[in-house]
């Protein structure tokens, strides 16, 4: 069930970016719908799923670009595999973490896959035009993906069938004949 719903959420941010990117920009500043995706995978999702749905959203990105083939899946790939092993499952709950290390990953993943594309077309980087750039485009991302965070947690307290109810977990599935 967790694969289906990072299934439609790749699908939902394809559309968004291919679809509803110009009409969300701010000054120029389009927010990456995908690098959200690699986000949800790293923090929600544990081990080769995480890193499968990484790829998955980078290998997307690099479709819908027009650009070097691999290089947004590579980075995603490697940042996730990062947040797997290098921060703990507490902190990976934290929303505070997850706001500021989705925050370095975004910009990670902006700058390095700039930074990526204009090594191999060589062209000269300037760290200097890069960081700024990545830093909108993170910060605009976190920020709308905090909105529809918060908005989502508003409907399902008014929806009374979205709200988490808990359900009876048997570990003997022969429990509910004997009853």
């Amino acid at each position: 069930m967790v694969h289906l719903g990072m299934l439609l959420l790749t699908y939902a941010a394809v559309v968004c970016q291919t679809s509803l990117a110009d009409a969300v920009s701010a000054r120029g500043i389009v927010p990456d719908f995908l690098a959200l995706v690699v986000v949800v995978a790293a923090f929600s999702l544990r081990g080769a799923s995480a890193v499968f749905w990484a790829a998955f959203a980078g290998l997307t990105a690099d479709c819908l670009g027009s650009s070097h083939f691999g290089v947004n899946m590579l980075i995603a790939v490697a940042l996730t595999y990062s947040i797997q092993s290098c921060v703990g499952t507490d902190w990976r709950k934290s929303p505070f973490a997850q706001l500021s290390i989705g925050f370095v990953m975004i910009a990670a993943l902006v700058a390095g896959s700039i930074a990526t594309q204009l090594l191999l077309n060589r062209q000269t980087v300037i760290v200097g035009d890069l960081l700024p750039t990545a830093f909108k485009i993170a910060t605009y991302s976190i920020l709308l993906a905090m909105i529809v965070r918060l908005g989502w947690g508003i409907v399902r307290r008014i929806v009374p069938g979205l709200k988490g109810t808990s359900r009876t977990q048997y570990s003997n599935r022969w429990a509910l004949i004997d009853r």
